[in-house]
């Protein structure tokens, strides 16, 4: 096209697209307490959700950027879809504040230009406070925003030049409705309602198309902006997806109702606001009116539409259990040893995990871990943090399972059984969220030129390796005295290499001065090691011991650690 750049055009869709993702996980993960209540708080109710919708995009004059921050909440899961539902509606009314402020002062407020700042501050913010996960998370957040205004800013630039040089006089004589489709295709093209807006209002003025014909190419941008908000969506959640279908939805239904309302709500305008002679005014006007009218319309609805989407957009499962699935829980001598088969199978993904972060090839230790369909699990299959997430949901679905098994009648012997599963369950999967903690660490120890740091490294890999095979031979181990030694055994070890490690570098440290970004990455990973360490073996104990083996572990991990006290002072 004449005047369009299709690489800005791209350029500026794919910033877009990551400035989404930075700001909805930089939400998720600052979405603390006190600010999940804040925002339910404000849009706890319909009521509240359409006018917060409403004063939002008033004061940024942007539907498309307030409609994309509900995305982002709810796709962080920090809103619900009705009261996302409410303040999408309000956006429609918010956003005709454009109109008002290009119709009568001709000047329109462009949010855009924020998206240096943000990107400037999010930026230095992320240099001299990027320490901290907390500081972390707000400069993405920061960053997300810039880069969502700045891949809109691209997107509309790129077409800018063919946008305002339109000849709308090409479609005199046409049919009304058509203009319908050259608001929609306007707005669709520069990504913004807004712009589409100010062109429009430009063309009435100078009188390159009537009144009517302005009238209905407004409506046309009603549906328009919903491309941007349903491209937002694009690979989201179900919550995500709702609410962009709940966008459409609306401004389709509202088209409709203006499109038979027509000349009522256009003689309305001229003659009973008596605009007749302000056309430009006029025409902000029945912006106003038609979104209202559809708000009065639609509000009474948006819980009847909340519940029939949620019956329609069903939240994507994927099963990533191997055994639980395949056990009704109502037979409880199935169901309970299902379970501790689905927690072995959680316990070597967490192994596997945890391997693959220290850099060591997981196979010759872990040769049979599988799948949910029951094949043999590729390594080189799921990026760690994918792995990670695959860790957490199995998590889930294991307690979702026992907790339907907790539902049906069980022996006391099954009820404890049941519960030691689950304890074994949190240990695995802190384990491996501790050396997940400790992945930086590990990946400035690996690349660090130091002797003594490259010793270390070394040394932990070398380490890891043979404790994991140790433990990994207790799975095919059926002698429950030996185990029960074993694992005591191991535990002994694991606290006489970290006393090993503490001694071994207070030697180093009188020898050399190690950078203190360095030192403190090594005294993390030996920490994370260790705790991630001690958390598998306690896994262990619950989940291949009995009671009174479990019992008497505990009492010789008690009576040594007391021992060890006694000779410290």
């Amino acid at each position: 096209m004449d005047g369009m750049d299709i690489w800005e055009l791209l350029a500026g869709l794919g910033i877009f697209l990551f400035g989404m993702y930075l700001l909805e996980e930089s939400i998720r993960l600052l979405s603390g307490k006190a600010f999940k209540q804040f925002i339910r708080k404000y849009t706890s109710t319909s009521i509240r959700g359409v006018l917060s919708g409403t004063l939002a995009t008033a004061i940024l004059q942007s539907s498309s950027a307030v409609s994309l921050m509900i995305l982002a909440f709810t796709g962080a899961g920090i809103m619900t879809t009705l009261s996302a539902i409410g303040v999408v509606l309000g956006s429609n009314l918010g956003t005709t504040f454009t109109a008002w402020i290009v119709a009568t002062v001709g000047f329109k407020l462009k949010i855009e230009v924020l998206s240096l700042p943000f990107i400037g501050i999010g930026g230095l913010v992320l240099i001299f406070l990027g320490k901290l996960p907390k500081w972390v998370n707000i400069s993405k957040l920061l960053v997300g925003f810039g880069f969502l205004f700045m891949g809109l800013d691209y997107m509309k630039n790129s077409v800018e030049a063919m946008a305002l040089s339109f000849d709308m006089s090409i479609f005199a004589g046409l049919p009304k409705v058509v203009y319908i489709f050259v608001g929609l295709a306007l707005t669709a093209i520069v990504q913004s309602s807004s712009a589409a807006m100010a062109i429009i209002l430009s063309s009435l003025h100078s009188q390159v198309i009537p009144f009517d014909a302005a009238c209905m190419m407004v409506i046309g941008t009603n549906i328009g902006t919903t491309i941007t908000v349903m491209i937002g969506a694009i690979g989201g959640t179900s919550a995500k997806i709702k609410v962009a279908l709940s966008h459409f939805l609306f401004n389709i239904i509202t088209a409709i109702a203006a499109i038979l309302l027509f000349p009522f709500l256009t003689y309305a305008v001229k003659h009973w606001f008596g605009l007749e002679d302000e056309p430009v005014i006029g025409l902000a006007a029945f912006h106003t009116v038609f979104n209202l009218m559809g708000i009065i319309l639609l509000f009474p609805f948006i819980g009847l539409l909340a519940k029939t989407l949620d019956k329609l957009v069903k939240e994507k499962t994927v099963r990533v259990s191997v055994y639980i699935h395949q056990a009704p829980v109502e037979i409880a001598e199935a169901a309970i040893p299902a379970l501790h088969n689905e927690v072995v199978h959680l316990l070597r993904l967490s192994m596997e995990h945890n391997l693959r972060l220290l850099n060591i090839d997981p196979v010759p230790v872990l040769p049979d871990l599988k799948k949910a369909d029951g094949t043999i699990i590729s390594f080189s299959e799921a990026a760690l943090e994918e792995k990670y997430e695959h860790i957490k949901a199995l998590q889930s679905q294991i307690f979702n399972y026992a907790a339907q098994i907790q539902g049906q009648e069980l022996s006391e012997e099954e009820a404890k059984e049941l519960n030691r599963a689950l304890h074994a369950v949190r240990y695995a999967v802190a384990a491996a969220k501790s050396i997940k903690d400790i992945r930086h660490n590990i990946d400035e120890l690996e690349g660090s030129e130091h002797p003594v740091l490259k010793r270390h490294y070394a040394s932990f890999r070398k380490q890891a390796l043979e404790f994991y095979l140790k433990l990994a031979g207790l799975f095919e181990n059926h002698n429950a005295e030996d185990r029960l030694a074993r694992l005591h055994n191991y535990s002994e070890l694991l606290l006489r290499r970290d006393d090993e490690f503490i001694q071994e570098i207070t030697r180093s440290l009188r020898e050399t001065i190690l950078p203190e970004s360095e030192l403190s990455s090594l005294l993390s990973s030996n920490r994370g090691r260790v705790s991630s360490g001690r958390q598998l073996i306690m896994a262990m104990k619950d989940l291949l011991l009995n009671p009174q083996e479990a019992a008497l572990y505990e009492s010789l991990v008690d009576s040594n650690e007391q021992l060890r006290s006694e000779l410290s002072e």
